[in-house]
């Protein structure tokens, strides 16, 4: 609580009315947690979440930031960036994301930086081969795909018609 009180050579003392200062506490608790670490590229990830966050006045105001460089350079979100949680838009490379957290007029929080990480698709068509019609239960077929295009690429088989089926990866 402050006062200010003048005085001027012989006059009498003149106060103004009281001031009270409130000391606000820092925002903290600002973590955010992306729905994926990675994602499909051309896919859109899932929403990052953020932490319910203390301090301050109680009234918040968020700004989501991104960097395509890894946090050197940052830019505002792209989309809706000003809720508690983020949403990203389809990426095509990997995407640094961070909240900035404002209330009243303490200093903003920024959350720790993260990821997410943009996997690539296949790039070769993937072909299996011609159709094989099996017609014995009691023998037992090994089905073999054509090599992936692109070195390193892997694949699985999936029975596309209802039933069961045992197949081998040879």
């Amino acid at each position: 609580l402050y006062k200010r009180l003048a005085t001027l050579g012989a006059c009498s003392d003149t106060s103004s009315s009281a001031v009270t200062i409130s000391v606000l506490p820092p925002v903290s608790n600002n973590v955010i947690i992306p729905g994926e670490s990675a994602a499909c590229e051309n896919a859109i990830p899932e929403p990052i979440t953020g932490s319910s966050v203390t301090g301050g006045s109680g009234t918040y105001l968020y700004l989501w930031e991104q960097s395509a460089d890894g946090g050197n350079n940052w830019a505002a979100a792209e989309g809706t960036n000003t809720l508690p949680g983020y949403q990203p838009p389809l990426l095509v490379s990997t995407m640094t994301y961070r909240r900035n957290v404002f209330s009243a007029d303490c200093m903003p929080s920024i959350s720790p930086a993260v990821d997410i990480i943009i996997n690539p698709a296949p790039l070769g068509p993937v072909y299996a081969g011609e159709d094989e019609s099996i017609f014995s239960i009691d023998t037992h077929y090994n089905l073999k795909a054509d090599p992936p295009v692109v070195p390193g690429e892997t694949g699985s088989w999936t029975v596309l018609e209802p039933g069961s089926a045992m197949i081998v990866n040879d």
